[in-house]
């Protein structure tokens, strides 16, 4: 059988029974060439994933773009994977947080400055 998940929804964890579900999505900006970005999506995901205490598979970097204004920066995508179809929303805020406070990405000497452009959660609802 073929799944389709659609936006904002995406696919379950490698290991969990197949469906769709909610990603917290986060788009950064680190100031590090796109060429020199390659090489380094596993530790980004590493690093991100030991910031906001997930495990490795639940960061899923979506992809990367030089920036328009300055080619030695580079926008990138990741959905954070719930364990579950969704976070709950205390878990969902305390990432949220870690993510605006700048409390990811400690080593700057390999991604350089990171600017926060959005943290958005779909599955939260109030």
């Amino acid at each position: 059988m073929s799944l389709t998940c659609s936006e904002p929804l995406t696919y379950t964890l490698p290991g969990s029974p197949c469906g769709c579900v909610w990603p917290l999505q986060v788009k950064l900006c680190i100031s590090i060439a796109i060429y020199k970005f390659f090489p380094l999506v596993s530790k980004l995901a590493k690093e991100i994933a030991a910031s906001v205490l997930l495990n490795r598979n639940q960061v899923r970097i979506l992809g990367a773009d030089a920036t328009t204004q300055q080619l030695e920066k580079t926008t990138v995508l990741i959905n954070l994977v719930p364990q579950g179809v969704k976070f709950d929303d205390t878990t969902a805020f305390l990432i949220y947080k870690k993510f605006w406070q700048r409390e990811i990405l400690n080593d700057a000497s390999t991604f350089g400055a990171y600017e926060v452009l959005y943290v958005h959660y779909p599955g939260y609802r109030h």
